[in-house]
């Protein structure tokens, strides 16, 4: 297993100090067949980045990797490196000319320009992570329990996901735009994430859209302990 882009995004941040992610990276690794898959499966995204776009996106990405936040760790390095799993996946759909767009200080820009069906294409990148509630549990070891349906306060999460990237897509002139979420439920081993799915569906279909298409990212269930790598669910809406 070579992880060449892992491996420069170490090399940026050397010499990790102990409290870093990637401390003593390569010796973890060995002793996770779980953690190689997960990897192994983001090095293969990584590789999909046009070397031109990697090299302005590394240093911003190592440095996330040096942000730990007291209650949701690495949160924002994860984030970080889901804009460049986008853009993998964009491009293996057939999208060309994949950009990063540059950050404006004070504007808000969508994340990514290409070219989709010969048009002019804005994608703005989001994530719904895991509840403050689900954090809260997790920190204090209480028990949860799951398989229920989703609930109103996610929806509404969702819902302010969506307005606050359509907003950003709306001041970038093109000639289509849309919005790629990421997703993580309360439940970490997306047990139910096809119950899930099929609630956000039946939600997507009376809900007004902010953009020309959705992408809905989800690991699929038992991803975090299983290792062996199995595709992940990607939901686009409206349904193609």
């Amino acid at each position: 297993m070579v992880l060449l882009r892992i491996a420069e995004i170490i090399h940026v941040m050397e010499p990790i100090p102990s409290n870093g992610y990637f401390y003593e990276f390569w010796v973890s690794l060995d002793s996770s067949l779980v953690k190689k898959k997960v990897f192994q499966d983001l090095e293969n995204y990584l590789q999909d980045v046009e070397e031109d776009q990697w090299k302005l996106e590394l240093p911003k990405l190592a440095k996330k990797f040096n942000t730990k936040h007291d209650s949701r760790g690495w949160e924002q390095a994860f984030d970080a490196q889901r804009e460049l799993v986008a853009y993998s996946i964009l491009k293996r759909r057939g999208y060309l000319k994949l950009n990063f767009i540059p950050r404006v200080q004070n504007q808000k820009t969508p994340d990514l320009h290409a070219v989709s069906d010969d048009q002019s294409t804005a994608i703005e990148v989001k994530c719904i992570n895991r509840s403050d509630e689900e954090i809260d549990s997790q920190n204090t070891q209480k028990v949860k329990t799951f398989g229920e349906p989703l609930k109103d306060k996610f929806f509404l999460k969702l819902e302010n996901v969506l307005k606050n990237a359509g907003g950003q897509l709306s001041s970038f002139n093109c000639q289509r735009r849309e919005v790629f979420v990421f997703i993580e439920f309360d439940d970490s081993l997306n047990e139910y994430v096809e119950k899930n799915l099929e609630q956000i569906k039946n939600w997507l279909a009376n809900h007004t859209m902010v953009a020309d298409r959705y992408y809905l990212f989800v690991h699929p269930a038992f991803y975090s302990v299983e290792d062996v790598s199995t595709a992940p669910h990607i939901v686009v809406w409206p349904i193609e």
